[in-house]
């Protein structure tokens, strides 16, 4: 990756007259990416406002607070939402399905972006496009009291054409069906960023697991080179650094990491080197700990 300028900041909004608030909160994401910047995030399974605090002060650009793999309510996500917004991250949201009320839900709690799992052709694409804009653009209700609204003190008007523009729109194509139908896919309007999964199309294919075989590589390239002449901005998501720099060679400019990986990684980084440094063997269980066989 190469050295990025320092970024500029944005101007403070001006203060607003009377009781409605005349800014929206800006999409952070989409503003680099519109400046040519280059966007990392971390997704979490684990929902904590700490360490949604962590990653901002890290530097990250953005969090996914993943409601397909991970565990959470309503308040859960609010919470998990206003954090992110006191750290400086985007907040975006990965549902388990493309259904309006449930994507509705998440963006009146305030997330400014929807990650949409299984988009296997271009109807499917349409209806996640439109699930994020407000009627008649999209399928979304509308309330103007909802806390993306800030409860009414902030301009309807305003609010309603910042989310029809502004709100993220990553799409995960993981599938045969998805790979095959891409070029469909890329043909629908609102499309912000695309992830392409190889072990999910491993899977889909009967090769399970086999991300280097050559019919999952094969369908890997031909997206990768339709993505590139798309406009679309390419998304990786990844596990180990190497696959970053391998991504980024290949044209991705939005990194998605494990926050949950990393914290793990970290963990068992300092506790073995307490042990190399002790003389203990690293990666041992000791009693108490999880996967302890019991006494005899």
């Amino acid at each position: 990756l190469k050295p990025k300028q320092p970024r500029r900041q944005p101007a403070p909004a001006a203060a607003g007259a009377g009781h409605q608030r005349k800014h929206v909160r800006e999409n952070k994401v989409k503003t680099l990416l519109a400046a040519g910047e280059v966007v990392c995030g971390a997704g979490l399974t684990i929902m904590s406002p700490a360490l949604i605090e962590l990653i901002g002060l890290a530097g990250f650009d953005y969090v996914i607070l993943d409601e397909q793999h991970g565990w959470m309510n309503p308040e859960t996500v609010a919470d998990m939402i206003r954090a992110s917004e006191n750290a400086g991250l985007t907040p975006m949201v990965r549902v388990p399905e493309i259904h309006s009320p449930t994507v509705g839900k998440f963006l009146d709690l305030g997330a400014q972006g929807i990650v949409f799992p299984n988009v296997n052709n271009a109807d499917d694409a349409k209806r996640a496009v439109a699930s994020v804009r407000y009627e008649p653009f999209g399928t979304r209700g509308s309330c103007p009291t909802v806390r993306a609204a800030d409860y009414s003190m902030t301009d309807w008007l305003e609010h309603y054409e910042a989310s029809n523009r502004d709100i993220f729109t990553l799409l995960l194509i993981e599938t045969r069906a998805g790979f095959d139908n891409l070029e469909t896919i890329l043909g629908v309007d609102g499309i912000d960023s695309m992830l392409l999964g190889p072990f999910d199309l491993s899977s889909s294919l009967g090769i399970p697991g086999q991300v280097d075989h050559p019919e999952v590589v094969s369908r890997l390239r031909r997206a990768q080179d339709l993505l590139r002449g798309s406009g679309v901005t390419i998304c990786s998501w990844s596990l180990e650094f190497d696959s970053v720099i391998r991504a980024a060679e290949e044209g991705a400019r939005m990194f998605w990491l494990s926050g949950t990986k990393m914290l793990a990684d970290a963990l068992r980084q300092n506790v073995d080197a307490v042990r190399r440094a002790t003389g203990q063997v690293a990666g041992t269980n000791r009693p108490g700990r999880p996967g302890d066989a019991p006494s005899r």
